[in-house]
């Protein structure tokens, strides 16, 4: 096989297809294009491949031809970058991670789905839309709703409603006050937090019956228990066991 070869300095102009004069191979200032129907399909412009584009913002960059003009810097631009009409990227970085990109043409309205591999949050996956991060999934597994730094399997900052059953089997510790707008029902025990601190109800908001069996009193003087009988009222010293009936006389109207 005989090939053509030459030593020394060489300069060309466009390469055209004589018989499709609009497909070619264009040199342009820095970059060199293919084209067909006069239209740049690929272009190499320094170390960057377009397709669709001639301005490749990254080391592979897939537009269609109409498009949006996405700004793309920083570590974005290191990786793979895939537009649509809508002005969609999808940029595979390295060493830094991987984002996928949404946007439009004007960057005012941003969301992507990333992954560091370094700097802050490393080796976190995370959630943005509006130019603002969501939802963090850090290197431990823990979930952040509202935040980036997650300290527990879920952390969220910010109100969290819901429309439906809210179960918890494990302890749940509220940090503030809970309101609850109808029936609770408890399957186990209701107990503060520590002894003889917190109360029931209050002076400005107490409740209206209090339905209970048998009724336990007991602080640092006393301990007594009122259990009602078929026919009287009976109160308990438990600390001596003794038992005194409660005499309780009718009001004749």
């Amino acid at each position: 096989m005989a090939y053509n070869t030459w030593k020394g300095d060489a300069a060309v102009g466009d390469v055209v297809n004589q018989d499709d004069i609009d497909t070619l191979i264009d040199w342009e200032n820095d970059y060199i294009s293919l084209k067909t129907d006069g239209t740049s399909r690929l272009t190499v412009s320094g170390s960057n491949i377009g397709i669709g584009t001639t301005s490749p913002d990254g080391t592979l960059h897939v537009m269609k031809a109409s498009a949006g003009s996405v700004t793309v810097t920083g570590d974005q631009a290191n990786g793979i970058i895939v537009e649509d009409d809508d002005s969609t990227a999808i940029t595979l970085l390295d060493p830094n991670g991987g984002v996928i990109y949404f946007g439009d043409a004007d960057d005012t309205d941003i969301g992507r789905i990333g992954y560091r591999h370094g700097g802050d949050y490393a080796n976190s996956l995370y959630f943005t839309t509006n130019n603002a991060q969501r939802m963090t999934i850090d290197s431990s597994g823990k979930v952040g709703i509202g935040t980036t730094s997650p300290t527990s399997l879920l952390t969220v900052v910010g109100t969290i409603s819901g429309s439906s059953t809210l179960e918890a089997v494990g302890a749940t510790i509220l940090g503030n006050t809970l309101n609850v707008s109808g029936a609770s029902t408890f399957a186990g025990n209701v107990l503060p937090v520590s002894d003889n601190t917190k109360d029931l109800g209050s002076a400005s908001k107490r409740w209206a019956n209090v339905y209970t069996g048998d009724l336990h009193l007991k602080n640092d003087k006393g301990d007594w228990t009122i259990v009602e009988e078929e026919e009287y009222l009976c109160v308990i010293n438990n600390k001596t066991g003794k038992k005194y009936e409660m005499v309780l006389k009718e009001i004749k109207e």
